[in-house]
């Protein structure tokens, strides 16, 4: 399975140091706390990308159950140019230039949103779709994925409020130790 990882700690004069936006870097006394934080970033954008998979692959069988209901040559256009957007939004996200950029963690963040903008647009289409349709199991399959797309992007949005923007060092750990375990602690139940 394709991991995304940011890059590792640099070591400055006294401190290691990891860089999570143009501005924004975290200072730690000892390479082990450095490496810490670092681990806890990755399973946080690790478990974003997997759950916006799992809701696109929701989202896309949803599409594709209302493939022959879509008359307009233009909604068809429309959904399959957002489905490449979303693919190319993958392949960008999942590229090892993010390794060695030194704010790779800011700019896997960033398309992370993207990603989630885009499925968010074609579930809506698919929604608008079914309801002019009257494909109530559809409709009630968008309702769930929205819902689901809400909840993820809301935590990405709290992530960044909590660490891209705050640098109090005690509050992020507790943060990003709490989030870490909700998320080990939900994965199962989403599936």
């Amino acid at each position: 399975m394709i991991k995304l990882t940011i890059p590792e700690p640099t070591k400055n004069k006294k401190y290691y140091s990891i860089y999570l936006g143009p501005s924004l870097k975290f200072d730690f006394t000892n390479k082990k706390k450095a490496k810490t934080f670092k681990s806890h970033i990755e399973i946080l954008l690790n478990n974003s990308i997997e759950t916006i998979n799992e809701i696109y692959t929701d989202v896309f069988n949803n599409y594709r159950s209302m493939y022959l209901f879509i008359n307009s040559r233009f909604e068809q256009i429309q959904i399959t140019n957002t489905v490449n957007e979303i693919e190319k939004q993958f392949l960008e996200l999942t590229a090892p230039m993010y390794k060695t950029t030194s704010n790779g963690a800011y700019f896997i963040y960033s398309k992370l949103l993207n990603l989630f903008q885009e499925v968010k647009n074609l579930n809506r289409n698919i929604t608008a779709i079914a309801f002019e349709k009257r494909q109530y199991t559809i409709q009630k399959k968008c309702s769930v994925n929205t819902r689901q797309l809400l909840s993820e992007l809301e935590f990405l949005l709290e992530l960044k409020d909590n660490l891209f923007n705050n640098k109090q060092i005690k509050k992020i750990n507790y943060f990003l130790v709490s989030m870490v375990n909700i998320l080990l602690w939900w994965k199962p139940v989403m599936k």
